[in-house]
């Protein structure tokens, strides 16, 4: 059975996988797309329209990180907010009431009681910080399954009623609007959901739609979804989660999560949010890189201006059964029929960490690697793996999100990134805050900045692209001989685009400097301005 699944697998794969050669990859040390330099590079794939920069940063927050003990404590009033333009609090839960479906709080201290504030006005709060912030609801999760889904859109009548109830109850609390968190429409996890809810599923947030059209203009709809090959396609006579056009049509923002590709219930390394495709592996019938994601979501007519990219601060880890440490290592099967890395002391949940939990790692003598070709970072040690994301790998995703045109980013989750600061020798949010500072700036930026915990022991690279700290001479005074780019002959923050009918000077966003090495902005400490007057 399993070499015929192989074969369908296979031609299905070939039909739908993105060919390298239409493939942005952004390479360390390059301008990123968008400058004028870069305009052939964007051409080379006729779905990227370059950098709209729409600047949305959608945030989730997760009610149950409370529970984490020590310094993973995490609380809302830990958020920075100016990270964020949108919140997601997760996760509420389907209920049943007397008046219909509606939405029901998941922890004993999501809602206010007389004598204290609950956690969702605690993050309401948050707007204090960032008054344009945008609070939203997410009903469901991954543990949530789908039980109160299916029953809520088997019928018209009940759909119309959980519309209706929710609205209010997302009124009561003063969010700005819902996030349908149902994983998945027509689709097995923890519990199953029937063919008919892909349709089922269409029909709810058109009504959901047309009631806030008619009802409450400017409340919010959002889904988060499922990046699976069988989330958009028909696969072997089964019907897919989503109509993507139709979803594009009737919600704000869809919110790809573009990460979990691989995970520790295989029986091989991989990473689980690669930027780009893996040739060598042999692993058929998978959604293989975060470019195909974004390629074929908008190819099924997703609207590229609503398509929000996933990020995630956390790894997944497996246990290694042998002396390889590359990508598909053997990996050994432990007692719960997983072959999970061990648990993090804070996050508590084998082949899972969260990223101050791998930076604790890489600064007790973890091996981290740099991926050239899937263009992200992997670590081993104590005879674990785990892949994951740092500010490089942030980087190159962020661009390529710039790059097709996208809504913005999304995050899960704020209380994942190192956010006291206390772990990576990064400062406070060093994911977020980079990929902010990425997806805001019209300048150049880099794309290899200094990603790893100071006191890492060893480091090494698939290919040749160590970080090395970079010096601009004094001759190099911004006197344009040509087209290209000059550093500025007074400040190290700005730079000088040498153009045919006169120089333009360009300012680094906050905190970076001017790298004439590669011709990009860097962080201050990469770049040494001693020798500029």
């Amino acid at each position: 059975m399993s070499s015929c699944i192989h074969t369908v697998h296979s031609q299905f794969n070939n039909k739908f996988k993105r060919k390298r050669t239409s493939i942005m990859k952004l390479a360390a040390g390059s301008l990123m797309a968008g400058l004028a330099g870069a305009e052939g590079i964007l051409n080379d794939s006729a779905l990227k329209t370059g950098y709209a920069n729409s600047g949305n940063i959608v945030c989730y927050y997760t009610n149950w990180s409370q529970y984490r003990p020590g310094t993973g404590k995490f609380m809302p009033e830990d958020i920075d907010a100016t990270l964020c333009t949108h919140m997601v609090f997760s996760f509420a839960k389907m209920c049943n009431s007397a008046n219909g479906w509606t939405l029901c709080p998941y922890e004993w201290n999501d809602m206010d009681e007389s004598w204290t504030d609950g956690l969702y006005t605690r993050m309401r709060n948050l707007k204090n910080q960032n008054s344009s912030l945008k609070m939203l609801l997410a009903v469901g999760g991954w543990n949530h399954g789908s039980t109160g889904f299916v029953e809520m859109v088997s019928s018209t009548a009940n759909i119309d009623s959980f519309i209706s109830n929710s609205m209010a109850f997302v009124n009561s609390i003063g969010y700005d609007g819902l996030d349908l968190d149902w994983e998945y429409p027509a689709k097995t996890t923890v519990d199953s959901s029937p063919p008919a809810d892909y349709q089922n599923f269409q029909t709810l947030c058109e009504r959901y739609r047309t009631r806030i059209n008619s009802n409450q203009p400017g409340f919010m709809l959002t889904a988060a979804v499922g990046i699976g090959q069988d989330k958009i396609f028909t696969i072997d006579g089964a019907v897919p989660s989503y109509n993507v056009s139709h979803l594009s049509d009737n919600l704000d923002m869809i919110h790809l999560m573009a990460y979990d590709i691989h995970g520790h219930w295989e029986d091989k390394t991989g990473h689980h949010a690669n930027a780009y495709t893996k040739e060598s592996d042999d692993r058929l019938g998978y959604t293989d890189s975060i470019d195909w994601i974004i390629y074929n979501w908008i190819e099924e007519g997703a609207d590229p201006k609503k398509l929000v990219l996933g990020l995630g601060a956390y790894g997944r880890s497996f246990k290694l059964a042998g002396s390889d440490t590359g990508f598909m290592a053997p990996t050994s099967l432990g007692s719960n029929d997983l072959y999970s890395g061990s648990a993090g002391p804070y996050t508590r949940e084998p082949g899972y960490l969260a990223y101050y939990e791998i930076c604790e790692k890489l600064r007790n003598g973890w091996t981290s690697v740099w991926d050239d070709e899937a263009q992200v970072p992997y670590a081993y040690g104590d005879g674990d793996w785990v892949g994951y994301d740092n500010q490089r790998s942030i980087g190159v995703k962020v661009n390529m999100a710039k790059s097709y045109g996208l809504a913005g980013i999304m995050w899960w989750a704020v209380d994942i990134d190192d956010f006291d600061g206390s772990f990576c020798n990064q400062g406070k949010y060093p994911l977020m805050t980079y990929a902010k500072n990425v997806l805001l700036s019209d300048d150049p930026v880099p794309t290899n900045p200094s990603t790893t915990p100071h006191s890492t022991q060893s480091t090494q690279s698939t290919q040749s692209s160590t970080t090395q700290t970079t010096t601009q001479s004094s001759s190099s005074n911004g006197t344009c001989d040509n087209t290209g780019y000059a550093p500025h002959p007074s400040d190290c923050s700005k730079w000088i685009q040498c153009t045919p009918t006169g120089n333009i000077e360009g300012q680094c966003a906050n905190g970076l400097y001017w790298d004439q090495s590669n011709t990009a902005c860097n962080w201050d400490y990469l770049v040494d301005c001693s020798n500029d007057s």
